[in-house]
């Protein structure tokens, strides 16, 4: 995801030790969620996010247009399930705060994937195989001022009985792409 001005990204990678994958100790490779900057020539100052861990993914990450909060998905311990979905706060140095958990509204005890924040960060667009599906990974929707309306489902066309993973916008809603 890349910032509204289109200088500063971030990009999810597995953990990487001397160019080689790094698995941990059962054997799974991590995903992390790293920041770069656009430089002269290429991205610069490349930067592992602090709240990373070789325990568990970061990944997904879905940046807001202010570029204050980053939304992502991780299964840190802690969670409802599998995956969940996480914001986390832009402080006023710079750094990240501490990721806090979406919440059992939108989380289950399955997995949620793929977050997409819009509409003056109002509206999360994500994929889950947890809340009531047509099979597989489905696309939803919440209103994040209104948590107690629930997810909903965007059915067919957007859905189908296979993985459905992923929506994003253009600013006012008009365009955009899922997968």
């Amino acid at each position: 995801t890349f910032s509204r001005d289109g200088r500063v990204i971030f990009f999810t990678r597995n953990n990487m030790y001397k160019g080689v994958q790094k698995a941990d100790e059962s054997g799974r490779v991590r995903m992390k969620i790293y920041q770069a900057k656009l430089g002269k020539y290429d991205w610069e100052n490349v930067q592992e996010l602090a709240f990373n861990n070789n325990s568990y993914s970061c990944m997904h990450p879905s940046l807001s247009v202010d570029g204050q909060k980053l939304y992502f998905s991780s299964d840190m311990p802690g969670g409802q399930g599998g995956f969940d979905l996480y914001a986390v706060t832009r402080m006023a140095d710079g750094s990240w705060g501490t990721p806090v958990n979406l919440g059992p509204e939108i989380n289950t005890e399955k997995n949620e994937l793929f977050p997409f924040i819009t509409f003056g960060e109002k509206t999360l667009f994500f994929a889950s195989n947890g809340h009531e599906t047509l099979g597989g990974l489905d696309i939803y929707y919440t209103n994040l001022d209104n948590l107690a309306e629930g997810v909903v489902n965007l059915n067919e066309p957007f859905n189908s009985p296979n993985d459905d993973m992923g929506m994003i916008l253009n600013e006012d809603g008009t365009q955009g792409f899922f997968t």
